[in-house]
């Protein structure tokens, strides 16, 4: 078994950087949220370039990251949008690189990007809750120090680095590699399936839903994304707490949609009326505040069959 030894030391945090990974399966029914990352397509990506299965990664929101690397050590950084830099030398994404002992890695965001991905090629020491790694701040849950506490300036993270190298994607993979990340966050309408409360509600509820445009609010977070523009119901009602998932657009009393995420509570209370495609939440976790968005309807078999090629697509570069 490898040694355990400093890997590298935050210098800045951005708006917050979390430790990530696949999320606590199996444990809603004891009221613990799934966590995971919010954009599954970008983590899950940033360990495929390394060729590994999804280890822990760093989830960073916003602009002005920086780590310093204490050892050489391979990562893959992934994005949306925005800018990469090693040394101050402008690098790409979508692909790894190979950092030596005093390297600084900095994140920057663009217009067009919101959150970004880092792995590693290492085994990163971190505290496990519920199976899984994620970090949760309202439960107090995983992180470096294990009570939920994001990524703090100073903390110096240690693991077990990857002696092996790591293989760069071929010129054919990293053609559709790019063509499938330009695919993933195209500019689009998000796809809607009716929700739990569909029929119970009136048709011009989710008409309005579909013709209105909506902006995503600053208090969006990890726990969901608050819209605000035409109200989709004029009142609500009361009903039984219901499971939710991922992508679960609820209405609360003001009218205005809650699109639950990664760290949602696992069961509401307000009317359920869409759920976000599953094929479209990568894009939908990149929208920053301040960004428009639309909707419009889709159908579970066509919904289904999108996601299913993309996961091919991602699984022949898995095993390629």
């Amino acid at each position: 078994m490898n040694d355990i030894y400093p890997l590298f030391e935050i210098k800045n945090t951005a708006l917050t950087a979390l430790f990530i990974d696949e999320g606590r399966r199996g444990h809603q029914y004891q009221g613990v949220c799934e966590s995971g990352p919010m954009d599954r397509f970008a983590f899950t990506m940033a360990n495929v370039l390394l060729h590994q299965p999804n280890r822990i990664a760093i989830e960073v929101f916003g602009s002005g990251f920086t780590l310093v690397a204490t050892t050489n050590i391979t990562i893959a950084v992934t994005s949306s949008g925005g800018r990469l830099k090693i040394n101050g030398s402008e690098e790409p994404m979508w692909t790894t690189h190979q950092l030596l002992a005093g390297d600084e890695l900095s994140l920057y965001q663009d217009e067009c990007g919101y959150i970004s991905y880092i792995a590693f090629a290492a085994n990163i020491h971190s505290q496990n809750a519920y199976q899984s790694y994620s970090t949760v701040t309202r439960e107090r849950a995983g992180g470096l120090n294990g009570d939920g506490s994001p990524l703090m300036v100073g903390d110096r993270v240690v693991g077990a680095a990857k002696s092996q190298e790591v293989k760069t994607l071929s010129s054919t993979q990293q053609k559709r590699l790019a063509s499938l990340v330009n695919s993933v966050y195209q500019q689009r309408s998000i796809k809607l399936l009716p929700g739990s409360q569909y029929n119970v509600l009136q048709p011009i509820s989710w008409n309005r839903l579909l013709s209105s445009n909506y902006e995503v609010q600053r208090e969006s977070n990890r726990m969901g994304v608050r819209l605000a523009g035409n109200a989709v119901l004029e009142s609500t009602f009361s009903m039984r707490s219901e499971g939710v998932t991922m992508g679960t657009v609820q209405v609360p009393s003001n009218g205005q949609p809650i699109i639950l995420m990664a760290d949602r509570q696992t069961l509401g209370g307000y009317p359920k009326i869409a759920n976000v495609a599953l094929v479209d939440l990568p894009f939908l976790a990149q929208c920053k505040p301040g960004t428009t968005v639309t909707f419009t309807e889709s159908d579970i078999n066509s919904a289904r069959n999108q996601l299913r090629l993309r996961e091919r697509l991602i699984q022949q570069m898995r095993t390629n």
